[in-house]
């Protein structure tokens, strides 16, 4: 079984043995799809029976199954996604937050300017606060946040929970009954940590709702709505894995995204440059762009839909799993099989993307546009990301308002040569990119870009 950048390695198998391979583990079948047609096919067509999720013992034991990202396909699930498209699942919905976006996304430029060393740090502050203040009704301190720390350091741990070969017990089921002290069973004193921070991340935040609430100081949230419908116990408890999905997911994958995106910037100056002089033209230089300009700023959505292809957050995705039988052009897929889309190899697919190493906005443009990669990064079937508009939304206005602002580029070299940076996915459930350097350029004086933070007009510009 490959580790490392496994995605690459099943992409090479894929192309010796064809686009849907299978490995099997033991009695456990697993099956890559490594093209979006088959992914298609299957997890879109037949979501039916390819949206459930496999039995990962380690993460049954923390209690990862039942947050909403790896819970079992059934009605639990159902109710959840329903919570979620009730708050969050329509472009309307979407809009009722774009003043709390884009009031987020003025806080990033004022800490990009001040500590632009620290862009990892600050990408995800700035995913996490808007995703606790719609999911909680919190506003996120900007340094060292509480729900925030223990949000990363969950999915730090759910990374190594799953990493292939990480947790013998995840291809042993059996060694969960052992005895703590029978050896081989190590992976217990994880399973114990992992679940007191767990349940740390779920139950910090909604007892500080429910708190306020007794207080009837609560702001408006996804947990306040459904906690003042008066919930059995059961749909608290729902209510409190899915919050606590949004916060362990959401900050990560949208910070991952925004990393990329800053990186194309720096490697790409011309791309940079043709964005920049776009939004130039629709908002002038006396104003932030805001969520009205979208519809005139077509290349700037094109670069967006190119850095989301460049670098997927998930590149192999959650695995799926069957409820039952199935044959797909003539393969047997056994009940029980774990089905992984290689998102990674959707977005190298020579046969969709000419040049699929170029980092090329224009590829979306034109009257025969390559297909947007929304209709893999974000996940197939019943199993489809939930915040996936707010996501969208957050990263259109802060990618906007960040190139109207500044200008990003290589850092010097003592010999007056450009220090440029690699592009180095790291490996990983999600990926992140290697740490890299840049230099920061106002677009603005510091007296007219404060007025634009404030929502000032600025002339003479």
């Amino acid at each position: 079984m490959p580790t490392g950048k496994n995605w690459e390695a099943y992409g090479r198998m894929g192309e010796r043995y064809g686009p849907l391979i299978s490995v099997s583990i033991g009695p456990v079948t697993m099956v890559v799809a490594n093209t979006y047609a088959i992914a298609h096919d299957v997890l879109n067509k037949k979501s039916h029976i390819y949206s459930d999720r496999p039995h990962i013992s380690l993460a049954e034991m923390v209690g990862w199954d039942l947050t909403t990202g790896l819970l079992a396909y059934g009605p639990q699930l159902k109710r959840t996604r329903q919570m979620f498209h009730s708050e969050l699942g329509t472009r309307a919905l979407v809009e009722s937050f774009h003043g709390q976006i884009q009031s987020q996304a003025r806080t990033f430029l004022t800490l990009l300017r001040d500590e632009p060393g620290k862009l990892k740090e600050h990408c995800y502050y700035h995913a996490g606060a808007f995703i606790l203040r719609i999911t909680y009704g919190y506003t996120a301190s900007v340094s060292h946040d509480r729900f925030l720390t223990k949000s990363e350091n969950a999915m730090v741990e759910l990374n190594e929970a799953l990493a292939p070969g990480r947790y013998l017990v995840n291809i042993l089921p059996f060694l969960r009954y052992l005895p703590d002290w029978a050896p081989g069973t190590a992976f217990k004193q994880d399973v114990k940590i992992y679940r007191r921070n767990l349940l740390d991340l779920l139950n910090s935040p909604l007892k500080w709702v429910q708190e306020n609430m007794k207080l009837d100081e609560a702001e408006e949230s996804f947990t306040s709505k459904w906690l003042k419908r008066g919930l059995t116990n059961e749909d608290t408890d729902l209510v409190m894995y899915g919050a606590g999905t949004l916060l362990g997911a959401g900050p990560e994958t949208t910070a991952i995204t925004l990393d990329c995106f800053f990186l194309m910037m720096i490697l790409h100056p011309d791309v940079q440059a043709k964005a920049q002089a776009e939004i130039d033209t629709v908002c002038g230089r006396h104003r932030l762009p805001t969520f009205e300009d979208r519809v005139r700023l077509p290349y700037l959505a094109a670069v967006m839909k190119e850095v989301q292809r460049m670098h997927p957050p998930v590149p192999l995705g959650l695995p799926h799993s069957t409820t039952q039988d199935d044959i797909h052009n003539g393969y047997f897929v056994p009940k029980g099989s774990l089905i992984f889309a290689n998102v990674w190899n959707m977005s190298r697919d020579r046969s969709v993307y000419p040049d699929p190493f170029k980092f090329d906005p224009e590829r979306f443009l034109g009257p025969e546009p390559q297909q947007d990669p929304a209709d893999y990064v974000f996940g197939f079937g019943r199993r489809v990301c939930p915040g996936k508009l707010v996501a969208d939304a957050s990263l259109f206005i802060t990618v906007a308002m960040s190139l109207h602002a500044y200008t990003f580029r290589p850092p010097l070299r003592e010999d007056g040569q450009f220090d440029v940076p690699n592009f180095e996915p790291c490996e990983g459930l999600t990926s992140h990119l290697k740490p890299y350097n840049f230099d920061i350029v106002p677009r603005y004086s510091q007296g007219a870009f404060d007025e634009l933070l404030n929502g000032k007009s600025v002339r003479g510009l």
